[in-house]
């Protein structure tokens, strides 16, 4: 899902319709590990649960509550453009104009969190390292669950 929201950062409608549902099946993850290891919790998991560090999936579940429940948008798109001059630079300045050739324009989208504990930060870098934080702590449940 984080690919498909990778591609669609060109398009603001697609990737505000998307979002909310790579919020919910990041913030399930930890919601799952917590419901379905009720009852069958190795010592070691208790105490490791307790402890671990869930701050980001703090700020991942509040997003997911604005963005799917309450239909805010919690999100704004920042439009880039950067020119490169000619290359090589030309020795002399002159009065003809630059070519369209001669000039290369790019223009693109970064989208950043408003609001919250994410405030300011790009979107997709910020879930990537929760994706990241995620698999971090599954793997380490599922070691626990097991001892």
């Amino acid at each position: 899902m984080l690919d498909d929201l990778s591609g669609r950062v060109e398009n603001e409608v697609a990737f505000r319709d998307l979002l909310p549902y790579v919020l919910d099946l990041l913030a399930g993850v930890t919601r799952c590990i917590d419901d379905e290891s009720k009852g069958c919790r190795t010592s070691q998991f208790a105490s490791w649960w307790h402890t671990a560090d869930r701050r980001m999936q703090k700020a991942i579940q509040d997003l997911r509550n604005a963005e799917l429940k309450r239909v805010e948008s919690r999100t704004k798109p920042r439009v880039r453009v950067e020119m490169t001059s000619p290359n090589p630079k030309p020795a002399a300045m002159t009065v003809e104009k630059l070519t369209a050739n001669q000039v290369h324009i790019d223009v693109s989208i970064e989208w950043q969190f408003i609001g919250g504990d994410l405030d300011g930060k790009q979107v997709l870098p910020a879930l990537n390292e929760y994706w990241h934080e995620v698999g971090v702590i599954l793997t380490k449940a599922e070691t626990l669950l097991e001892a």
